[in-house]
């Protein structure tokens, strides 16, 4: 049998519960009684984009409700928190966000407080990957490290947002290989493959549904993932464990 992912099945596999009824559930009896806005933090054509559309589908199917999707990039995810956080708490403004949230409101990037938002349900969640085009000279995850290794800051990384999730993967990575590294921060994650593609990056650090396209055909090659086991959608990627790089971990939407 040949397995072919395609994006959706990808990202309804990687931990997908539902949601219709926890979120149906939590307003009071004839909610909605007009539009839901879905603000999703990211820039249209992504993963979260593509997760945030799909919930909306569900949404009008399954539960009935008038659903608008609404795309607020930019400032590290502080545009779309603050587009629903300056409309009424009446539950028609919901953020579609990542784990990212944590890291902006740490450091910052984000002038809000968890407390300032009421925490629905995290659905799904996604493991990282390092990537390169299929031209690349890297054909492990060791041939990427020992290379940043013994020419610190020589090669251009980077993936979606400053300071968050894949950024985070890469500095653990550096911490355990000894290396440095800088950031090229993209908008929207599927913005990642298109400039590893066009040679504005050497090597990236992406969720892997991010350019399934692109790696299905060969495209893009991946050197590892940060499953704790092979991941049954890329059963060749071998995992950064079994490369010597303890790191497990995965970004909630």
């Amino acid at each position: 049998m040949v397995f072919n992912p395609t994006r959706r099945s990808v990202l309804a596999g990687l931990g997908a519960v539902p949601l219709v009824l926890q979120v149906k559930g939590a307003f009071a009896a004839g909610y909605p009684e007009k539009t839901v806005n879905l603000v999703v933090w990211a820039g249209a054509g992504g993963a979260l984009d593509t997760y945030g559309r799909q919930l909306a589908e569900l949404l009008t199917k399954e539960a009935g409700w008038t659903v608008a999707v609404q795309n607020r990039p930019g400032g590290s995810g502080a545009v779309g928190v603050s587009t629903v956080l300056a409309q009424p708490a009446d539950g028609y403004n919901i953020l579609v966000c990542t784990g990212t949230l944590t890291f902006g409101i740490a450091q910052g990037l984000i002038p809000f407080k968890l407390e300032d938002m009421r925490y629905l349900r995290a659905m799904q969640a996604e493991p990282s990957s390092v990537a390169v085009r299929a031209d690349s000279e890297f054909k492990t995850l060791e041939d990427f490290v020992t290379y940043m290794r013994e020419n610190p800051n020589k090669l251009r990384v980077g993936g979606h947002a400053p300071a968050g999730f894949h950024q985070y993967i890469l500095y653990q990575l550096g911490q355990m290989g000894k290396f440095e590294a800088g950031w090229i921060p993209h908008d929207a994650s599927g913005k990642v493959p298109l400039s590893l593609l066009g040679g504005h990056m050497d090597v990236a650090i992406m969720t892997p549904s991010s350019g399934l396209a692109q790696v299905e055909s060969g495209e893009i090659r991946l050197l590892g993932i940060s499953t704790a086991e092979r991941s049954d959608f890329f059963p060749d990627v071998p995992t950064f464990k079994e490369q010597g790089y303890d790191i497990v971990d995965s970004v909630w939407r």
